[in-house]
């Protein structure tokens, strides 16, 4: 026979152990949860799923294809996520990723099943007439935001070295700021590259047709001369003595034109004079990686001018989309 103290006691345990697993429980379930949404929000997130769940999405995902968030030196490929979720790409606090990321992707999301649904950008047509205000709604958040998805993976702060002059100064007025608008300077070649976006200030020559002076040229036929010999100096050991590639890539041609249609001259410069050549980065003087710019705008057909290239007002022009 147990005495009443002993069924109290045992009654006590018997709670405790029943409070234990509903604790155990609840916090397996609150893990599960956790992982699930987090897991959910990666796999939404990402290209594939962007462009192979949505056939509206194709325009957006052949642009970004050619961008240099898609394909870039340094080998690190930017996601949907990491560039239109909040901390996606960075580290973020519990309530960061509660208001931020999720909100924004449960709201995103929602927007985009419904116009989905209602098939508001279901064709080409549809989606050229919607991206200038799709455009506009995305650069608005990102300024809002204080760029906080370009922060992620970038910090202004960083930028130092004698072959990183220019990223150094055109950032140095950002840093003194007390809000960041990445917009206002990569709006058009970052994220998204589109054909028709692109300013068409010079034209592409007809193919075999001798180059000739015209006023939307924006090099002179003497720059570029002159960087002919600089390029067999400093480039032709990788790209090729005829630029059709080696070691390096390609420079002239379908090569060229896939990779840099579309792009601003600046983005070519700031590849050809901070980061080239690969034996001695940034070891040429602005004038010389100029006309070995010069140079490779020439022998890809477009036309001389009056004036030669500058690392001025000339560098933000941009490409043509290239020959068809």
């Amino acid at each position: 026979m147990i005495a009443r103290g002993g069924r109290s006691s045992l009654s006590a345990r018997r709670s405790a152990w029943r409070t234990l697993g509903w604790f155990g429980a609840g916090a397996l379930a609150g893990a599960s949860a956790v992982v699930f949404t987090v897991g959910v929000v990666r796999a939404t997130s990402t290209p594939a799923f962007c462009a192979e769940s949505c056939h509206s999405m194709q325009p957006a995902y052949e642009s970004y294809r050619r961008s240099i968030h898609f394909d870039n030196r340094s080998g690190v490929r930017a996601t949907c996520g990491d560039c239109h979720v909040p901390y996606e790409s960075g580290h973020p606090t519990v309530l960061q990723y509660i208001a931020g990321t999720l909100w924004t992707k449960a709201i995103a999301g929602g927007s985009d099943i419904y116009h989905e649904l209602l098939g508001k950008i279901s064709t080409s047509e549809k989606w050229e007439r919607e991206r200038p205000r799709l455009t506009a709604q995305v650069q608005s958040w990102i300024r809002k935001t204080d760029s906080v998805s370009c922060q992620g993976c970038h910090d202004l702060r960083a930028y130092s070295g004698p072959g990183n002059f220019m990223a150094i100064e055109a950032h140095a007025g950002m840093l003194k700021r007390s809000t960041v608008d990445c917009t206002s300077c990569h709006s058009k070649e970052v994220g998204h590259v589109y054909a028709s976006a692109a300013p068409a200030p010079i034209a592409p020559a007809a193919e075999g047709a001798p180059a000739q002076p015209t006023s939307t040229g924006v090099y002179t036929a003497q720059q570029a001369e002159r960087g002919a010999p600089l390029y067999q100096r400093a480039c032709a050991a990788c790209h090729g003595a005829d630029l059709q590639g080696g070691g390096g890539p390609a420079l002239v041609g379908k090569p060229f034109w896939t990779r840099w249609g579309g792009q601003k001259l600046s983005s070519l410069w700031n590849v050809t004079h901070v980061e080239m050549p690969l034996t001695g980065p940034g070891g040429m003087s602005a004038d010389d990686s100029l006309a070995v710019l010069a140079y490779l705008l020439q022998r890809n057909g477009l036309p001389p001018g009056g004036t030669p290239l500058d690392d001025g007002t000339d560098l933000s022009h941009a490409l043509p989309p290239g020959p068809g």
